[in-house]
């Protein structure tokens, strides 16, 4: 996906937008897809980045535009369902909602709020941390919810507790911590 998008940068791809076809052939024979699962498999993504640069172009601007209002509200009320539920449509909305559900959230975590945060957003660390969870392992969530936690009203499975805890476990498997 780098080199790709190292020959086509967004103005380029803007100007004279790649083939699905020829982004696949671009990189014949380089794909590692061994160990993939399917729903990350090339084709799938490329897909939906063009579907999403056909409708949004200028998602960089759009992503952008979004500090403003996110920026002007607390942790406290990022926190509220009803505000998370808005700010993931906004998000969507920026990839002309080609990426949805867990998927949209891993590349907000992955993607837009690390963008943001390097752009001088001071919220996305908190945002990051209280944001839905993405694509986690099936083990990882459901040892978080035998362990009572990231469930019930008020303590939300959060990106930030999956990160903190695969963090946690990588630090345990680590030779040198023993």
């Amino acid at each position: 996906m780098a080199r790709i998008a190292d020959r086509w940068p967004l103005p380029l791809w803007r100007e004279n937008p790649p083939s699905l076809d020829i982004l696949m052939d671009s990189e014949r024979g380089n794909w590692a897809q061994q160990g993939s699962r399917p729903a990350n498999l090339p084709r799938v993504r490329l897909d939906q980045y063009t579907r999403w640069m056909s409708v949004v172009p200028n998602w960089p601007d759009r992503l952008d535009a979004l500090v403003g209002p996110l920026a002007k509200r607390s942790r406290v009320q990022l926190r509220s369902r009803s505000e998370r539920a808005a700010a993931r449509a906004a998000f969507g909305e920026i990839t002309g909602n080609a990426v949805g559900g867990s998927r949209l959230d891993t590349l907000v975590c992955d993607g837009f709020l690390p963008l943001l945060a390097a752009r001088g957003f001071n919220c996305a660390e908190n945002l990051w941390l209280d944001w839905y969870p993405g694509d986690q392992p099936p083990v990882l969530v459901r040892t978080l919810r035998e362990l009572d936690l990231g469930q019930g009203h008020g303590r939300p499975l959060t990106n930030g507790l999956c990160q903190g805890f695969l963090g946690w476990l990588i630090e345990q498997d680590c030779p040198s911590n023993r």
